[in-house]
């Protein structure tokens, strides 16, 4: 078995003598030797367990882990140091004998939870997507909103006014492009048409988060590219060409048996519904909500391909009956439908196939 092997600069960081930034330009000062060797290149391959290294001429010896909790005060910067004078994280620190480094960053405004260490391979696991650790920050914002106003807009004001390094999505303001989907008070919503006044009472506070079973990408954005996969994957075409849409080819006109389908074209993969779905949250391989509405709409005897897709574990017999999706779609596409009338597709089909009617 091969011998982990890992470059220089991350070595002594991981020592606890400094951040990688600092040791790589120790190392090209020529204050690092490998095997007695001096190496000035902080890239440089080491087999650790095999490759001895010395800084300074002293053996490098892995220094005792160290894990500190600090509730990170407003007014304070997550930096060794700041050119403007502020204070930093470190003040709190100074009878600390080792170098430690933050595990992520707060803003100079924002209090709360701050885990330092020395420990790299813990801080890259806490920061690493992969690790699937979840992490919620609160942004709280003084003031009144106007209960008439959208919650996209009181999400606009707190970043314009409070926050600048809020991120979130949007683009259209007028639900059609689906980009700012998020929980508001722990519902899915499209933002954008969510009044305030219809989520909040009496002064209620305005909770907003991001949606869920997606990989937050910072704040209120998340990554969808998951989503978008699965809908091509069923061929999902969100808007179709003029001479298919029903203002040309209304379904008075369609075929006897293509007159149970509606064109998806509603669907704005918002993604509210794989958010609002609770299978998505505990098997993220399901197909999902959308997908499978999408499958339905074209349908199993125009796109026999599908059904390798679709009749399968993480298909349609994957889905509990929650219609959670159903409820939360702004764009009445009434996945939890679709996905009903879609497994009497597959059923259908199955039967034709024992008996040789296909």
């Amino acid at each position: 078995m091969a011998k982990p092997r890992v470059t220089l600069d991350r070595i002594l960081s991981r020592a606890g003598i400094a951040s990688r930034t600092t040791t790589k330009v120790w190392i090209t000062a020529g204050r690092v030797k490998v095997n007695g060797k001096i190496v000035r290149d902080p890239n440089h391959w080491v087999e650790t367990g095999k490759d001895i290294v010395h800084f300074d001429g002293m053996k490098l010896r892995a220094e005792k882990k160290v894990y500190i909790a600090l509730n990170k005060p407003t007014g304070v910067v997550t930096s060794h140091g700041d050119s403007q004078g502020r204070p930093t994280v470190y003040d709190y620190l100074q009878k600390l004998d080792r170098w430690v480094f933050p595990v992520g960053r707060l803003d100079m405004d924002t209090s709360g939870l701050l885990i330092l260490t020395n420990d790299t391979e813990f801080g890259d696991q806490l920061l690493n997507p992969e690790s699937k650790i979840p992490k919620t920050y609160y942004v709280k914002a003084a003031g009144n909103v106007n209960p008439d106003e959208y919650v996209l807009d009181a999400v606009e004001r707190a970043w314009a006014f409070h926050d600048r390094t809020i991120c979130f999505r949007h683009a259209c303001h007028h639900s059609t492009c689906g980009a700012c989907g998020m929980r508001v008070n722990g519902v899915e919503k499209l933002t954008c048409i969510t009044l305030i006044r219809d989520v909040t009472h009496n002064g209620a506070t305005l909770k907003v988060e991001p949606l869920r079973n997606f990989r937050v990408v910072s704040d209120l954005a998340v990554d969808m590219s998951s989503f978008y996969r699965k809908m091509e994957s069923v061929t999902a075409r969100a808007v179709l060409p003029v001479t298919e849409a029903e203002i040309e080819n209304p379904p008075s006109k369609w075929d006897p048996d293509d007159s149970q389908y509606i064109r998806l074209s509603d669907c704005i993969e918002c993604g509210l519904c794989m958010s609002a779905c609770p299978i998505m949250a505990t098997t993220p391989e399901y197909l999902g909500p959308a997908p499978l509405a999408a499958a339905q709409d074209q349908g199993l005897k125009r796109k026999p391909e599908l059904l390798s897709i679709v009749d399968c574990e993480d298909g349609v017999w994957r889905c509990h009956s929650a219609f959670e999706c159903t409820a939360v779609c702004p764009s009445f596409v009434d996945p939890a439908r679709r996905i009903m009338n879609l497994r009497t597709q597959v059923v259908d089909v199955r039967l034709r196939k024992l008996f040789g009617k296909v």
